[in-house]
Order: structure tokens, then sequence, then C-alpha cells
């Protein structure tokens, strides 16, 4: 995928199995086939592409052009018909892509959209929710059961995916704030203005990680860990770990980055420690109030 602040260059982040396709070896140009070509359906892949995702047998690929998601023929993952794209119309910059069993979100700046249907019926999108976006592209996660985890100037978010009512009739997704006990942490610690370098973990062993710029170092050598347990539905706050990225390596997550760690390090789902130290975190949890003047 492209990435404009490295000159441009492509990086591989995930390998899809190749669609179905024929090879046909021939010296003739397209031109020349006459009705026996349909280029309806040929398209190249579009250049600058920055988010993709596999859905449904289906390349949607976006970020190249603003507003704009394109879409693959289904099973021809490198064929992209012109007429196969969606145009948003607001919403501000494009950050990211996430798939769930109830759909493609399509995150931007400032709205959330998601694409439904199949290539056969016919794919469509709908907005899910306005001025609640993700500023952090590498903070998009999805959460098995729950939604998707994500991070705008407000702080961390959860895209909440409601099962449909008893008549059956579909429920909008709910955007929530993670914690409210970590509201002042956040809007004094955080650098709001480098939000947007935060990174954000896979999930492992019931747990994401977030790391954000803090404290106002400019040299982004002090950040601030976050840490939720979504199955606990506990926060806690994570310190002294220099770390920008991260990433899932079987049952493990690894980490690195910053100036201190030069490597990569490994974190065994259940353990206590990081890299042989013990974790300094500070637990905070919902407030929980039983009437009593003692509680």
């Amino acid at each position: 995928l492209s990435d404009p602040n490295i000159n441009g260059r492509l990086f591989l982040c995930e390998e899809f199995q190749q669609g179905i396709g024929l090879v046909y070896v021939d010296g003739k140009a397209d031109a020349e086939l006459g009705v026996a070509y349909d280029g309806s359906r040929a398209g190249l892949f579009p250049t600058n592409a920055r988010y993709l995702a596999l859905h449904k047998g289906t390349m949607f690929v976006a970020g190249h052009q603003p507003g704009v998601i394109q879409y693959s023929d289904p099973a021809y993952h490198e064929q992209f018909p012109p007429l196969n794209r969606f145009v948003l119309s607001s919403g501000g910059a494009q950050t990211g892509l996430v798939e769930t069993p109830n759909g493609l979100y399509v995150f931007s700046e400032e709205t959330i959209h998601r694409i439904e249907g199949d290539a056969i019926a016919g794919w469509r999108i709908k907005t899910v929710a306005r001025n609640q976006g993700c500023v952090a592209p590498n903070t998009l996660q999805a959460i098995p059961g729950v939604g998707v985890f994500f991070v705008n100037a407000e702080g961390p978010k959860l895209l909440v995916e409601t099962p449909p009512s008893e008549s059956g009739r579909e429920q909008p997704p709910q955007i929530l704030p993670l914690v409210d006990a970590i509201n002042r942490t956040w809007s004094r610690r955080v650098d709001l203005g480098r939000l947007s370098a935060a990174q954000a973990s896979p999930p492992v062993d019931g747990k994401i990680w977030l790391q954000v710029p803090a404290d106002g170092a400019q040299d982004g050598s002090l950040t601030l860990g976050i840490v939720y347990d979504y199955l606990k539905g506990l926060v806690s706050l994570r310190t002294g770990y220099d770390v920008n990225c991260f990433a899932k390596w079987g049952d493990h997550l690894v980490y690195g980055g910053g100036r201190e760690y030069t490597g990569l390090q490994l974190i065994t789902p259940g353990a206590s420690t990081i890299a042989g130290s013990s974790y300094t975190s500070k637990i905070r949890t919902p407030w929980l109030s039983f009437g009593s003047p003692y509680t």
C-alpha cells in the first residue's frame, strides 16, 4: 500500500489468495479483438491506494482519491471496472476499512459509513455516524463480538454493533466512549496535535493496547499506553514503554519502535511482564454506586 509520508513507496501488508482467473497467451492487442473483448469489466488497480479490505470475495480500496471507494469484480481481485465505486460527498479524509460480520466499515475523519450487500444482489453504502470519525488510521481494530475500536480527538471509542430487534428490524451501531474515567487523563496529557500517529495493537488475550503521543514531547519519545480489556470492561494506563508499532504473531503480540526498543519484543498471552519487566499500570474502572454513603 502507498504511504505519502514516505515518498509514496509501497509496503506489503497482507497476502490474499489469488482470485479466480484464466490466462491466455496470444500476440494480439486488446484493441484488435473487436466484439470478443469486453472492456467494460476491465480496470487497473487504483494507484496510490492507502487502504484495502477483502470482503465477501470482493476487494475494496480507499484513500487514493477524496471520498472515493472502489471495488473489484467478485473473485477477480485485480480487475476494477470504472463503474464499481462509491463517492462520499463529505466526511474528511478516509482513514481505514474494517470488516465485521455485519459489513465493511469505511472510516473517515468525521464520518463512518458501512458497505452492505454482496456482489450478486449489489453493494450499497449507508451512513452510520456523523461528526464521529477516526483521526488515527493505525488505531482501527475489529473486536470479535463487539465491533470496532478507534480513536478521535475526544478519546478512544467503540463502535458497538447491536443485534436486530425482536421484530427483526436492523439496529444501527452505537458509538460509545471507552470509559469516562480516563477523560481527565486524556485531556491533560495526550498531544492532540500529533494524535494521528497513535497506534493500537490487534486484539490479543482479550486486550487492546493503545499508545498515544503524550506530555508534549516533540521528538515522539513520550507516549501514554492505554490498555482496554474488552472481556472485563476495564481500562488501565501503562507508562514507561516507548512503543510505536504493534503486530500479531500467532497468539503473541509483537511490539517495537521508539528509541528504547531497537528490536521486537513478544508478549505471551496471560503473562504479567513485558520483556522481563513488570507492567507499570494504573487501573481505572467505571464508578459503581450502591446507594450507600460509605461507597
